[in-house]
């Protein structure tokens, strides 16, 4: 499936009032895993899917716990999501550890496992090639941190960019006074977001600049 490509699905809580989805992060709240054969794997929902609308209220700009608790609020519910692939769940997991929403929501119960494990497993990797491989000097270990941190921002100014999209998609339908207006807010939310992180990658790009021609890696 294309990534950033928006759908609707809709899905249907199950006897055990589980919607089988876990959910990480916020503005916009990503799909961190699905559980197979539960009601949001039967109705299409992916890893790595960005949550946009709940029940068609744009929620791209609002907090983990409010999206959360609107998805919970009903036995049913149709959501908008932007298909972003599974890696940039995995990216924003891993860019969540210092968060209380870390490990994740699972939505219709309590954490999810699955979302711990997750964590556990990429820190049981970092600290497995700790042990195992060279350690490298100062200026290579920073030069990979940056190397990640690049492709973390450019994931994140990619969500954003399409979030902007379907804003501008909304209001060109003419909507009702109020949820232009709310439209609009949302706009200059995202506005402000995609601006901090070109900021931020320019930022970047200027240290490289700075630095370059100054490597002391060799290769033999």
């Amino acid at each position: 499936m294309e990534e950033n490509q928006l759908r609707e699905v809709v899905v249907t809580r199950s006897d055990d009032r589980s919607y089988g989805l876990t959910v990480s992060g916020e503005s916009p709240v990503m799909v961190q895993d699905v559980k197979d054969g539960g009601p949001a794997s039967q109705a299409g929902v992916l890893v790595g899917d960005c949550i946009i609308k709940v029940n068609g209220v744009l929620v791209s700009q609002s907090n983990h716990k409010d999206v959360v608790q609107i998805i919970k609020s009903s036995s049913s519910v149709r959501l908008t999501v932007s298909s972003a692939g599974a890696e940039a769940a995995t990216a924003a997991a891993i860019a969540s550890a210092g968060s209380p929403t870390a490990e994740g929501s699972g939505v219709g119960g309590g954490l999810s496992a699955s979302s711990s494990v997750l964590l556990r497993h990429h820190n049981k990797d970092k600290q497995h090639n700790k042990i195992t491989a060279p350690l490298p000097v100062n200026n290579q270990l920073q030069t990979q941190l940056d190397v990640n941190r690049h492709k973390m921002l450019s994931k994140m100014l990619d969500t954003q960019l399409k979030i902007k999209e379907s804003i501008h998609f909304e209001l060109q339908k003419a909507p009702s006074k109020s949820l232009a207006k709310s439209l609009e807010k949302e706009r200059e939310t995202s506005n402000r977001q995609i601006a901090t992180i070109q900021a931020q990658l320019t930022a970047m790009k200027e240290i490289d600049a700075s630095q370059g021609g100054g490597s002391n890696t060799s290769e033999g």
